[in-house]
């Protein structure tokens, strides 16, 4: 197997960001490329072909069992998905029926195949396939990376990707490429630093530059972690050393926030490791929820430290909220999810989620905490949502939570330093309740501070406090109130409105003084009995009992006394221009603190200069010791009066309510039933609609990449016919193709000299179309040549005389997708042989003389001889090459015999002057005897006008008077 595999996902458009990709890679690489899809099962796919086009590495479309190889590229078949086990490819059919998701198995697998090195690239496609296995692949030290989202054609797959905070680099696919190449060249691996700093720089150093830049303070965490992960940003950026980097990251917001992305990659899932969670039910949530059960107002408290992305907080909010459903109670769950990232704290707060991450959550859960929303994701439930607080908060410096069940902190301390770890347990501890759990990672352990806390779950690291802790040192508080704490302090708005105040925040000395001279003790209640405000000193008439602290005037007065206030705050509620007091004496209430007589008055406060009330009661208390201040106290019989017809009132507006909620709670009852057999349609409804549209997705998918795959093979098509058109206008020749029937699908421009074809004639039969060649039985010979599927050559003659060479070609086509071969098709071709016929009759009339001919060119070498020419090489012992006269050079077999031969030597000055130019002819009477017979020849040479000569021998011998002298002319 190749010890580097890049993994590349797309889906709709992907074709085109491909091929920019392997266009711009070099295909020199040791490693091996895998390109996973979304292809139709019913399509074979071409992308082998479309891809070798870009490339010069071998394409190839993957088998089961393939070895990955370093420099081959592997496409996934149609209709399987594709992993690798035991270092190949395992191929198995995809299901008939449901969503897929290809891209995201293969990275998962590919997470765990033990390769050296792996790159994951996500480029365009609609969905969120790829996301949780850019997850996988992160986590395991491999790179991922994904198109930038507005260089693709669909950006579905590539947003998904980024938002998971794993995505090292987004670009272009050129840019990918070039990356990929520098990842791949230079050995580099993210788990190791290959990016050194200065020598004479610390790492220290280097990291406290980098906590000022993003904000972090890195001087807790582990060194190696956080060099490895900043090497990542330096050589995804293309910078060559730390310093350099350095200035990039002063200068850029952008890379700063991918830098702080970068250090706290965040690590969560729903359930993630499901027995720590069944753990966790048991022994924790469980029974702090069965203490819960005997409380008046139950509340579950619990702080999920180093949240991220929200997974983990709303998994304990979903176990909560099962225990409490389980023991039919309300109990209030307050649960408070930190990180120190903000974008991370957004996701967690949008609470939506793809469908793949909800993979690990069972059925039953996923439908009573999560709602389908359109794109295939799924939001948390309000019901949910609203039991979780998100907050930036960093373990290390900010104040803890306190009065806390459970604290969760998996996976975040085994980041840290040694006295960080500790310090960070300290805090978290001081937090929890005695009896609270604390919930850790499965690396991680309480450590020095394992006597503090019982082990629950050794395996699931739970564990349960002993006692509270009361107090922190200095050291493990040092941080908690620094600048960036304050200004978040001062950044966090209130929620609801400002408490009332029934007097200025400041007095004028004068007034101070008559108030607390003349004035009887009084409080300011608003209409729920809570004080609003306080005048002079009434810790005397008040009492503070132990317990949650209250507000409520009726709690903070004796029993009996505050059933009497209660029956005058209610009188003076109805007729606020009345005033309302009472004397009461020691033997009025055992509880009475005082054994002067205490006169109590309720009175409506009005704004300054109205007559009508603000809504807020004055409540004022007067020893009888003092000068009266206020009305006559109300007769014993009065209060009984009131006190009757209050409870009179309030027995009947009982009864109403009663009325009313009993026919409320009917109707409800009769439309819940309704409701839930409506939400049950709905919920069948859009399951249903659901698997729909995940089908239609994958489908709309499967049919962008057949689509793109069909636009280039367009294109090369429409090439192809070019480069035919283009070959037929050159070459000049009349071509006509027929279909099965013979009826016309093409013609060249050429083929309307022989036969009246026009655009409107396609689809006719070509025997129908009348022509000017001298071939009756033309329908025949086709038929001859479609049956037969040989090859006929036929030559004819038009009406002006010209001769055509008629060559009939059958050939079959197989198209695409069919199993079966087409029937043949016929093209038809006509070459003029008029000139070539005219040759054959010259070289006719030349092989009919008694001379021997032969043409010279203008270099003296033979090009043409007769049939004389030829007998008489052949019958006097001649050569084949001097029989024919190819390739003979004339001039030189003078040359060769002219120093001994005097009429040889003038036969080479005589065709020399003529091929020169000189002279228009030569003629010499020679001997060329044979051995029993005398032969005289008169050999006669005439320049030709392009150059070159024409030689002939005449045998003489014959001739009376005997030529018995010889001579040239």
């Amino acid at each position: 197997m190749a010890d580097t595999v890049v993994a590349i996902g797309a889906s709709a458009g992907g074709l085109d960001a491909l091929d920019r990709f392997f266009g711009a890679v070099d295909s020199n690489l040791p490693a091996a490329f895998v390109v996973i899809q979304h292809l139709s099962p019913d399509h074979r796919t071409m992308m082998d072909a479309l891809l070798a086009r870009h490339t010069k590495m071998p394409v190839q479309v993957a088998q089961h069992d393939d070895v990955l190889r370093a420099g081959q590229v592997y496409v996934i078949p149609a209709g399987m998905t594709m992993t690798v086990v035991d270092r190949k490819l395992h191929l198995t059919k995809r299901p008939a029926r449901g969503l897929t998701h290809p891209i995201n198995l293969f990275f998962e697998s590919l997470a765990h195949a033990g390769c050296d090195r792996f790159v994951g690239i996500i480029l365009s496609g609609t969905g969120s396939d790829g996301s949780e296995g850019a997850r996988a692949l992160a986590d395991a030290g491999g790179w991922v990376l994904a198109q930038d989202p507005k260089s693709a054609a669909f950006d579905g797959m590539p947003r998904n990707a980024l938002a998971t905070g794993r995505v090292h680099e987004s670009g272009p696919p050129e840019d990918l490429a070039r990356l990929t190449t520098a990842i791949i060249r230079d050995q580099r691996d993210p788990d190791l630093i290959a990016v050194a700093p200065d020598p004479n720089t610390p790492i220290d150093e280097v990291l406290t530059k980098v906590s000022k830049i993003i904000a972090i303070d890195l001087s807790h965490y582990k060194p190696h972690t956080l060099i490895r992960r900043l090497e990542r940003r330096v050589l995804a950026t293309g910078r060559s050393s730390i310093a350099e980097y350095l200035d990039l990251l002063t200068q850029s917001m952008d890379e700063s926030a991918a830098l702080r992305r970068e250090m706290m990659i965040p690590v969560t899932a729903f359930f993630r490791d499901q027995d720590a969670f069944d753990a966790l039910r048991q022994t924790v949530i469980a029974p702090a929820f069965a203490a819960l059960s005997d409380k008046p107002a139950p509340v579950f408290r619990a702080w999920v430290v180093g949240c991220a992305t929200g997974q983990e907080a709303y998994t304990i909010a979903i176990l909560a909220q099962e225990e409490a459903r389980k023991l039919d109670r309300d109990v209030e769950i307050k649960i408070f999810a930190t990180d120190i990232e903000p974008s991370y704290l957004q996701t967690a707060s949008q609470g939506r989620y793809p469908a793949r991450a909800l993979d690990p959550v069972p059925d039953d859960l996923r439908k009573r905490y999560f709602d389908p929303v359109e794109g295939g994701d799924y939001q948390i439930s309000p019901r949910l949502r609203r039991s979780i607080v998100f907050s930036q908060h960093d373990a290390l410096s900010s104040p803890p939570f306190l009065n806390l069940d459970l604290v969760t902190c998996r996976n975040m301390i085994i980041y840290l330093r040694p006295t960080s770890q500790e310090r960070v347990l300290k805090r978290l501890m001081f937090g929890l309740r005695a009896g609270g759990a604390l919930f850790l990672g499965s690396s991680e352990s309480p450590g020095s501070l394992t006597g503090l806390v019982q082990t629950l779950d050794a395996r699931s690291k739970i564990y349960r406090l002993k006692d509270r802790l009361r107090h922190l040192s200095s050291d493990d508080i040092l941080g908690a109130m620094e600048p960036r704490d304050t200004h978040i302090m001062r950044n966090r708005t209130l929620r609801g409105p400002e408490p009332f105040s029934a007097a200025p925040q400041t007095l004028s000395p004068a007034t101070a003084t008559i108030i607390n001279a003349f004035a009887p003790p009084s409080v300011v209640i608003d209409t729920t009995r809570e004080i609003r405000h306080v005048f002079g000193d009434v810790t005397g008439f008040l009492q503070f009992r132990a317990g949650d602290a209250s507000l409520d005037l009726g709690q903070l007065l004796p029993a009996r006394t505050g059933a009497i206030v209660s029956t005058l705050i209610y009188s003076a509620g109805r007729d606020p221009d009345s005033v309302k007091s009472v004397v009461l004496h020691a033997a009025d209430d055992p509880d009475y603190a005082h054994a002067t007589p205490l006169r109590i008055s309720v009175r409506a406060v009005r704004a300054p200069g109205s007559t009508d009330s603000t809504g807020q009661l004055l409540v004022s208390f007067e020893r009888l010791d003092t000068a009266p201040l206020a009305p006559e106290p109300v007769a014993k019989g009065d209060l009984a009066a009131l006190s009757t017809g209050r409870a009179e009132a309030l027995e009947q507006e009982l009864d109403r309510l009663r009325g009313t909620l009993k026919a409320t709670i009917e109707d409800l009852g009769s439309a819940n039933e309704e409701l839930q057999a409506s939400n049950e349609e709905l919920m069948a409804s859009n399951e249903e609609l659901q698997s729909t549209n995940e089908e239609l997705q994958s489908v709309n998918e499967e049919l962008h990449t057949i689509n793109a795959e069909f636009q280039h093979k367009i294109v090369q098509l429409n090439e192809a016919y070019a480069d035919l058109e283009s070959l037929s206008r050159a070459a000049r020749i009349p071509l006509i193709f027929l279909d099965r029937n013979f009826c016309v699908t093409r013609f060249s421009a050429q083929a309307t000299d022989l036969f009246r074809l026009r655009e409107q004639d396609l689809g006719r039969p070509l025997f129908d179309i009348t022509h000017d060649l001298d071939l009756p039985d033309l329908a025949a010979q086709v038929a001859v040549a479609r049956d037969t599927r040989d090859t006929l050559r036929i030559d004819v003659t038009g009406r002006d005389g010209r001769t055509w060479l008629v060559t009939i070609q059958p050939f079959v086509s197989q198209p695409t997708g069919r199993t079966e071969p087409d029937a043949a098709r016929i093209v038809l071709s006509f070459i003029d042989v008029t000139s070539v016929q005219a040759m054959r009759h010259l070289q006719a009339v030349v092989d009919a003389l008694p001379q021997n001919v032969a043409v010279l060119d203008r270099d003296g070498l033979v090009t043409q001889v007769n049939a004389a020419w030829r007998d008489f090489a052949l019958s006097n012992g001649g050569s084949s090459l001097l029989a024919s006269g190819a390739g003979l050079n004339y001039l030189e077999a003078l040359r060769a015999t002219a120093a001994r031969d005097a009429d040889a030597r003038a036969v080479l000055d005589g065709l020399t002057a003529i091929l020169d130019g000189a002279k228009a002819s030569f003629a010499l009477i020679y001997p060329c005897h044979a051995p029993h017979q005398e032969r005289w020849f008169l050999m006669h040479a005439s320049a030709l006008r392009d150059g070159g000569c024409v030689v002939t021998h005449l045998d003489i011998s014959d001739l009376h008077p005997p030529a018995q002298e010889k001579g040239a002319t």
